[in-house]
């Protein structure tokens, strides 16, 4: 026998019945029933936004806690993208003594055919 279902939150609830109102929306054909559950839909959209502010509000003393960790990674992303900056110049410095090594092997073929 399953268990209970676990309890949606505020939002998901919301946004099941915003899920559940467009499939009506889409399957109505009655002109005046597809309006009046497109007005209820815009109210739910509405609480789904003022839900989501107020989520993230509360919320905002946890992402600044993060700053300090999140401005560490990025530092080592700089160094990071610093550092394949200097092999690709590397490799493009190779690349080119490679073309001139060919060039090179080029032209004594010419002169001394091996």
């Amino acid at each position: 026998m399953p268990g209970p279902e676990p309890a949606l939150s505020p939002i998901d609830t919301f946004q099941f019945l915003h899920y559940n109102l467009l499939r009506a929306i889409e399957a109505s054909t009655d002109g005046a029933a597809t309006s009046t559950m497109r007005q209820a839909d815009n109210v739910i959209q509405d609480a789904i936004t003022a839900l989501n502010r107020a989520d993230f509000r509360a919320r905002t003393a946890e992402f600044q806690q993060l700053t300090g960790q999140i401005n560490a990674q990025l530092t080592q992303l700089k160094a990071l993208k610093e550092d394949m900056s200097r092999i690709v110049a590397d490799v493009t410095l190779a690349a080119k003594v490679v073309d001139g090594i060919d060039s090179a092997i080029g032209v004594a073929a010419k002169i001394f055919p091996i």
